[in-house]
């Protein structure tokens, strides 16, 4: 069972330096004061924090590039060599009066440009609802508000509680914010940057980085 905090990624390179350089130190600190430094604790943040954490960074994901509009997407078809002649050579059939040569032409342009053009829009938005169908989650620990209230107010007026409780929960991993406590199992995707709190049979695959071929403890 492995347990980790979650950073957010981003894209942007002066962001992306500055989450570098809180990397490397996050990585050296003791895990209390990493606790401390992430607002966090061994037992996860409250479910209302986890939502303001959320409106101030944002979703964790990579941005994607945006969708080009269809006109775009019209024009693109036209952009290559070949219609490029085919067009050079209309041009050419009309100002020496060769009208039949210059139809042919614009036909086979325009036909074919369609025809790509329809093709390409067809699969964009196929490969869209495929990526809106697969959801990606992460299990992460979230404690119930409620409890974090009584375990505060209990503290004010000198009362000792049992543990507030540790609640697992699985949620899309765009929902996951700075600071959770993230639970990793044997062939779980890993959501963001994190910082490994402890661990059992840990086995890493490191071949893209290494070349070794067997997971290495």
């Amino acid at each position: 069972m492995l347990y980790f905090i979650q950073r957010k990624w981003t894209t942007v390179d002066k962001a992306a330096t500055r989450n570098s350089d809180l990397l490397k130190d996050i990585a050296s600190y003791d895990q209390d004061y990493l606790l401390a430094v992430m607002k966090s604790a061994h037992g996860g943040i409250g479910e209302g924090e986890a939502v303001a954490r959320l409106r101030e960074h944002g979703f964790n994901e990579v941005a994607h590039e945006q969708r080009m509009g269809w006109p775009r997407q019209l024009g693109r078809p036209f952009n290559n060599p070949f219609n490029i002649l085919l067009i050079v050579l209309a041009v050419i059939s009309y100002v020496t009066d060769d009208m039949k040569a210059t139809i042919i032409l614009s036909v086979m342009v325009g036909l074919s440009s369609l025809l790509r053009f329809v093709q390409e829009f067809r699969s964009s938005n196929a490969a869209e609802r495929l990526q809106a169908m697969v959801l990606t989650t992460a299990t992460v620990k979230r404690v119930d508000d409620v409890k974090i209230a009584a375990s505060e107010y209990a503290g004010k007026i000198g009362i000792v509680l049992h543990s507030i409780g540790k609640e697992m929960r699985e949620i899309p991993i765009k929902y996951l914010v700075p600071g959770d406590i993230v639970r990793l199992s044997a062939g779980d995707m890993i959501p963001a940057n994190v910082r490994l709190l402890s661990a059992k049979d840990l086995f890493i695959s490191q071949g893209p980085l290494t070349g070794e071929a067997y997971p290495v403890e």
